[in-house]
């Protein structure tokens, strides 16, 4: 039987530990003939790398302001070029079309202010102190944000709960 080929082991286990292994083997052939018995094999077990802990790691997560094309949202769907194009078609016509005219820019702007307004919040509730001092929006225009809300507010799209 020396060309046989080893096609599995029966492996009896007399005792074990963390680090070594007492056993018996068997080595059978395809056919189940018995190739070879081991009898008493110490087998010392050898060290491998663990899986790193969480409590073990470090994470740092900065966050920074990404376009909306990254994840296919990218908000109002028509440019200040296609709205400013649109009003100018209108404020040709007469009194009646630059009041619409207006009225479509300021239905813009609102629209532009809400989606500003909804990218900031988070569970639909908009802290600017916070955001500010998260860096998610410049401090410098702080009273500019405070108006586009004042102006959602008027507007029935936005309400203050608890000073946020």
């Amino acid at each position: 039987m020396f060309n046989a080929i080893p096609h599995r082991a029966l492996i009896t286990v007399r005792s074990a530990n963390e680090r070594s292994i007492y056993a018996d083997f068997t080595i059978l052939d395809a056919d189940a003939n018995m190739i070879a018995i081991l009898r008493g094999v110490r087998c010392q077990t050898a060290p491998l790398r663990r899986p790193l802990q969480l409590e073990a790691s470090a994470l740092l997560e900065i966050p920074s302001l990404q376009p909306g094309a990254l994840i296919g949202e990218v908000g109002v769907a028509a440019g200040v070029d296609s709205v400013f194009k649109a009003a100018n078609t209108l404020t040709a016509g007469g009194a009646r079309q630059s009041e619409d005219a207006r009225q479509l820019l300021d239905g813009w702007a609102t629209m532009a202010a809400y989606e500003i307004a909804a990218a900031l919040s988070t569970g639909g509730k908009l802290d600017t102190d916070l955001v500010i001092s998260r860096r998610r929006w410049p401090e410098a225009f702080q009273p500019w944000l405070l108006r586009m809300l004042a102006n959602l507010q008027a507007a029935g799209l936005a309400s203050e709960s608890d000073g946020v």
